[in-house]
């Protein structure tokens, strides 16, 4: 039995080539992704578990943040209460705490970069091979960066909206009672 590889530019594209190579020939085709199934299996299985953990670790930074600003409304209801009452329209204190928000987002993807770009070369310096080339080459690029900015950016916003949304609605009068 004599077998021929073929290489292809789209690496999955590699079933719709191994279709066309059947029809168009009268020859038994295979390929990778038929022959290596439960790699694919396993690689999906890891991508989906990737993106879950993701998902609930933005989760846990939403509730978070919400849990900070919760206590800082707390903390900070007098002021707010008498904010108010001089006239302060409830949008610049949803404002406000909308800006803190972001804000915190903003620092944290700052922090998190730094450390997740310091922890990514130490890793990769780590594991090479015998050239010294990196096992596993980290890509830290514009794309990821900008990426990341953006989901702490946004996660930021998100946790705090119901705590600004709670600050801009006390009634001054019994924010300034009851503190």
């Amino acid at each position: 039995m004599s077998t021929v590889e073929v290489k292809i530019r789209e690496l999955f594209a590699a079933e719709a080539t191994a279709r066309e190579l059947a029809t168009a020939r009268a020859m038994k085709v295979e390929s990778w992704m038929q022959s290596n199934a439960q790699l694919l299996i396993g690689l999906r299985s890891q991508t989906s578990s990737s993106v879950m953990i993701q998902f609930f670790i933005i989760v846990a930074v939403v509730l978070g943040i919400a849990s900070v600003l919760v206590v800082s409304v707390i903390q900070k209801g007098r002021q707010i209460g008498i904010m108010r009452a001089f006239g302060t329209r409830r949008e610049q204190i949803l404002h406000i705490f909308l800006l803190q928000g972001g804000l915190l987002g903003l620092a944290g993807s700052l922090g998190g970069l730094a450390l997740g770009t310091l922890l990514s070369l130490i890793f990769q310096g780590l594991a090479s091979n015998p050239d010294g080339s990196p096992i596993f080459p980290v890509a830290l690029t514009a794309t990821l960066y900008l990426r990341s900015v953006l989901v702490a950016l946004g996660t930021g916003l998100i946790g705090s909206w119901l705590p600004a949304r709670r600050a801009a609605r006390l009634d001054p009068a019994v924010a300034i009672r009851y503190e």
